[in-house]
């Protein structure tokens, strides 16, 4: 017998994003597709800078060209949202490191475009009020935001103010927070995360994770299983196995632009006892290792 039945649309989800220094996801309560940036985790190297406006501004250099912004001439400009998930690199095996919002600012090219460069530059160092630095190929920002706002809302002091970066399709440390200068060369650097553990590509890898139902939790009748799943590409199927069966497809999928699909379905199971259910993605150009799969173990009770 197939242990998952009929799907049933309901309220989608729950919110799984987070706080302290290092702030992750709450998964308790029901969560909206965007992520509150009250519950959005946070990350910084140091401290949280305090920025006062009437002394910062927004540097991009191109030697020997340059170029200055404040915060009101940037706000000025066209503006453009994107939808994006951020994830952590280093994320736990809860998954608690990630959210998703609409991300509301300056698509970049604009800026570099007022550099009148004779040449396009390969990359655009980020230098960050906290000290953090990195390097991203001018390549990869076609659809880059700097971003101001949150889910509608002036960014909070934790989430960037004034500016953050926001690159669709990366890991979080390729979106520096607190952005003062870009410098556009034709050579990478050295990144503040690269120095402490070297990697060759940021780009997404395809992930996926239940959040409801919690582990362990005690069940009867029939369950939701809802959760996440989020790659470079978009996501193109998710599915489940039960104590180890086959993989059965779900049916219910919703992603918008840049963001993490949500996916859910209700399960029936047949008979007490203690259900092993896991989780896997597919994005059209792979399927999850099996050393990367996401699983929670329920207990159903008559």
């Amino acid at each position: 017998m197939n242990p998952i039945n009929h799907l049933s649309r309901r309220a989608f989800l729950r919110n799984f994003t987070d706080q302290p220094q290092q702030q992750h996801a709450k998964t308790t309560a029901p969560q909206e597709y965007y992520t509150p940036s009250s519950r959005f985790f946070h990350q910084q190297i140091r401290h949280i800078p305090s920025i006062d406006l009437a002394h910062w501004s927004l540097t991009i250099s191109n030697y020997p060209n340059s170029v200055t912004f404040t915060y009101e001439m940037l706000r000025q400009l066209p503006a453009e949202e994107i939808i994006s998930v951020i994830a952590c690199a280093g994320n736990d095996p809860q998954r608690k490191f990630v959210g998703n919002a609409r991300w509301r600012g300056i698509q970049i090219g604009r800026l570099f475009d007022q550099m009148n460069s004779p040449s396009t530059p390969q990359y655009a160092q980020f230098y960050s009020a906290d000290g953090y630095i990195t390097s991203l190929p001018t390549d990869a920002l076609s659809q880059a935001v700097l971003a101001y706002e949150m889910n509608g809302e002036v960014l909070l002091p934790e989430h960037g103010f004034p500016l953050r970066l926001t690159v669709p399709n990366h890991y979080g440390y390729k979106m520096p927070k607190w952005i003062g200068r870009i410098e556009l060369t034709d050579e990478p650097i050295a990144s503040t995360w690269e120095q402490q553990s070297p990697t060759e590509n940021s780009l997404l890898q395809l992930d996926a994770a239940i959040r409801t139902p919690r582990n362990r939790q005690i069940i009867q009748d029939e369950v939701l299983i809802a959760g996440i799943a989020y790659s470079a590409d978009k996501i193109k199927a998710v599915e489940l196995s039960i104590n180890g069966g086959d993989w059965m497809p779900v049916p219910s999928i919703y992603q918008e632009q840049y963001g993490w699909a949500q996916w859910q379905i209700v399960w029936r199971p047949s008979t007490p006892g203690d259900y092993r259910i896991t989780v896997r993605a597919h994005d059209g150009r792979s399927v999850q290792l099996p050393d990367s799969l996401h699983s929670t173990i329920v207990q159903v009770v008559a």
